[in-house]
């Protein structure tokens, strides 16, 4: 099973590479651009959505990166060692594409605050109500859309590394 364990290894780097190029470029050709749009309850509802959608990616992968760790490193029987190269890639891939996922979404927090702030003072009185276009804005979607594909991407991974620790390696 060693060579199972090693095409595993190498489909993971071949995801994390993707997500990694993908996203570099993504930052390079996307425009700091942030559109706004008139405020009304549908707009208020979609930062919601948007909001909880990455709370619970947070929430879910705080999850699966513990029962990694807990797979991987607590478990006496299952622990990874030197010598288990591919799930030791696997492990350090999976923890590094969920650990970008928080990063990402504290970053997407910060920068819908810093929106929410920015309109608000930029806001005249007499004109109507803004918010910002969570669905069209180039820049909070760029955001948006690398979190999903380093949470998504840090699943599979994880699953990769969490069978191949569990049923494809020998015991130790």
């Amino acid at each position: 099973m060693v060579w199972l364990r090693r095409i595993l290894a190498i489909a993971s780097l071949g995801v994390t590479v993707w997500v990694v190029v993908t996203a570099i470029h993504a930052f390079r050709v996307t425009p700091d651009q942030i559109r706004v749009v008139k405020y009304d309850e549908y707009t208020a509802k979609t930062v919601d959505f948007v909001l909880g959608d990455t709370e619970r990616f947070l929430q879910v992968g705080v999850i699966v990166l513990g029962g990694l760790w807990t797979l991987g490193v607590i478990d006496k029987d299952r622990r990874i060692g030197w010598i288990d190269k591919p799930e030791l890639i696997m492990f350090i891939l999976a923890s590094l594409l969920l650990v970008a996922s928080f990063y990402l979404d504290q970053r997407l927090s910060r920068i819908v605050k810093q929106v929410y702030w920015d309109v608000g003072k930029l806001s005249d009185s007499n004109s109507p109500r803004e918010i910002a276009d969570f669905v069209d804005s180039p820049y909070i979607n760029l955001h948006y859309q690398v979190l999903v594909r380093c949470f998504y991407s840090g699943l599979v991974v994880s699953a990769l590394a969490a069978l191949s620790i569990a049923r494809l390696r020998k015991s130790p």
